[in-house]
């Protein structure tokens, strides 16, 4: 049957809500998108008949025609009669389970206090009132809008008429410990029913949409206990306007173990969120439950897509040259090699060259070695290459003597240097510009060969090898920078400029044992200003320079003996930056110093014979 024309009056009497402006076109905005693609090979043919009843909700935009448009448009096109890949029979998802919620004894009704006052009373346990909305509850309460004494679920008694009080729409949780417990939260706005919203399993899983909201400026939540996975939870509103806040305050929250891992209200068509990830998973079914390994620890991770035939991956020892051949075929596979400390490099393929993620799936890999992260993506076409490791397993020469220390910014000679020991022959492995290194949660990309480590963060104290804490905290802005030996123990300062202004700036020393345990802290130099660049002496302090203009200076600093000076023969005022010497002629070294600046200077200085 078709459906009249709509008249320009609404299908029932005004509910005292706001309309939005008339308009005579058609909406061009389809109501939703189906969840999966159509299986025939053509086209479902487009009807003018809309698809269902009308839901008696007031129509907000009046119109003399009869839409044409589909209520439900695909979300990708038809396949064609010649795919690019055969088809292949994927299991079929485990069905979701949706939690019961058994009766749970009620709580009393309390009046805690009313707009955030009593600050201690807020945010409100369950059933404590007066709550204004959500926020005024402890998460994930909801906060129950009521008239005079209107029960509030799972609380006992009256209350304080027309007082709101926060109570919990999930009571009870039935989730297992190997599951995750999501629950959506969504306040409608005046028109709930252009509202939908899904949560998809990037792993593989199954995908959930939404329930139907019918009620206007209503609470609506749901539960579920889904396995530990990579989830993306999309809110739509069909008509391009959010659900707050130009009819009503609606809102929506998501908790994934009761952490809020998105929330919102103010968007156009629709809003996204990932969370989770797809390597929660700990163990694979066909491997022993442990592996213990005495050396180095590297376990890889594969999530396959729809074609786990064409991948393929390799580890290659690049100190002796022997590989490490990976396994293939498996939906999930995670493996634990015990290998020796050296650099490895590790290549994963697809001989479709199309990756793993996302065209034909969602999968992904993600490589360990000693339980951190060296590796990890989805998104590549042929293949991708990371390495990782060192062939450098040496410790620092005990036999070398220290180098004596010089203690004038101009001295008349150079010291003489200790005999030492040859170096043994290794192998080179550093390929400078061959960019292939992702560290630091792939913050860093750096050249084959090389590796990081985050030791500290500017503003936060210090944690060293033996888990104590620096009195204070790291400086901030750190800018140039060097590493000095300890002249008696084989360890060694990473000594670095701080470039805060307005007298923040200065020196922070960080001190290595011999091992390269991080064992100490200190401020070397405070007081100063923009300490950008410097350099380091031939008797190992550190110079640091101010870019400061008229007020600039230059600073010699002893991070072994902490003490500082002003270097005098450099003039009082400059932008100064870099800090060098040459030492090709031992009786008269010469240093010089940049200043950051359109037309600065290079200075040399000569010391008298």
């Amino acid at each position: 049957s078709t459906q009249s024309p709509e008249t320009t009056n609404p299908t029932k009497s005004p509910s005292g809500q706001p309309t939005k402006v008339p308009t005579n076109q058609p909406s061009n905005i389809p109501s939703k998108a189906p969840s999966t693609p159509p299986t025939t090979a053509n086209p479902i043919p487009v009807t003018t008949n809309p698809t269902k009843s009308p839901s008696g909700q007031p129509t907000k935009v009046p119109t003399n025609q009869p839409s044409n448009i589909p209520s439900k448009a695909p979300s990708t096109p038809p396949t064609t009669a010649n795919p690019t890949k055969s088809p292949t029979d994927q299991p079929t998802p485990s069905p979701i389970k949706l939690t019961a919620r058994p009766t749970v004894a009620d709580i009393p009704l309390v009046y805690a206090g009313d707009n955030g006052s009593p600050s201690s009373a807020f945010p409100l346990s369950e059933c404590q009132g007066d709550c204004d909305d959500d926020d005024d509850c402890q998460s994930p309460l909801l906060c129950f809008k009521r008239d005079a004494t209107e029960p509030v679920p799972g609380c006992s008694g009256g209350g304080i008429s027309a007082k709101d009080y926060c109570y919990n729409p999930n009571p009870a949780v039935d989730c297992t410990e190997t599951e995750k417990e999501i629950i959506v939260n969504i306040v409608s706005d005046d028109y709930p029913v252009e509202t939908s919203w899904t949560l998809t399993n990037n792993c593989g899983g199954a995908d959930i949409t939404g329930p139907e909201h019918t009620d206007a400026t209503t609470s609506y939540s749901n539960t579920y206990c889904l396995p530990p996975a990579e989830y993306t939870f999309v809110i739509s509103d069909e008509y391009g306007d959010g659900i707050c806040c130009g009819y009503g305050s609606g809102n929506y929250k998501v908790f994934s173990d009761g952490v809020k891992v998105a929330s919102g209200g103010e968007f156009q068509t629709s809003e996204t969120t990932t969370f989770g990830s797809c390597l929660q998973l700990t163990s694979n079914p066909t491997e022993s439950p442990s592996v213990v390994c005495t050396e180095m620890a590297v376990v890889v991770k594969i999530i396959t897509d729809d074609y786990p035939a064409e991948t393929s991956w390799s580890l290659t020892n690049n100190c002796d040259e022997t590989e490490v051949p990976g396994p293939y075929g498996n939906a999930y596979d995670s493996k634990t090699y015990c290998l020796p400390p050296a650099e490895y490099t590790f290549v994963i393929s697809d001989e479709y060259g199309d990756g793993i993620c996302c065209g034909y799936g969602s999968g992904s890999y993600e490589v360990f070695s000693d339980g951190d992260s060296v590796a990890n993506g989805g998104e590549f076409q042929t293949s991708e290459t990371t390495s990782f490791g060192s062939c450098l397993q040496l410790t620092p020469n005990p036999t070398e003597s220290p180098t004596p220390k010089v203690p004038s910014i101009s001295p008349t000679t150079k010291a003489p240097s200790a005999p030492s020991t040859p170096s043994p022959t290794i192998k080179a492995t550093y390929k400078p510009g061959d960019l292939t290194v992702r560290c630091d949660n792939n913050k860093l990309l750096l050249s084959t060969g090389l590796d990081c480590k985050l030791l500290t963060t500017g503003g936060q104290r210090v944690t060293f090898a033996d888990g104590s804490r620096s009195s204070g905290n790291m400086h901030s802005r750190a800018d140039g920078a060097a590493v000095i030996p300890h002249p008696t123990d084989n360890g060694w300062y990473y000594t670095s400029n701080s470039e805060a202004s307005s007298g923040g700036g200065g020196v922070g020393t960080l001190r290595f044992a011999s091992n390269g345990d991080l064992i100490g802290y200190e401020r070397s130099l405070t007081g100063t200003t923009r300490n950008c660049g410097g350099g380091r002496t031939p008797w190992n302090t550190w110079v640091s320079c101010e870019e400061d203009g008229s007020s600039g200076r230059c600073h010699e600093v002893d991070p072994d003996t902490g003490y500082t000076q002003q270097v005098k023969v450099v003039a009082q005022g400059g932008n100064y930056e870099s800090f060098a010497y040459d030492d090709q002629d031992p009786i008269a070294t010469r240093f010089f110093t940049t200043e950051d600046d359109s037309y600065g200077q290079l200075t040399r200085y000569t010391p008298h014979p």
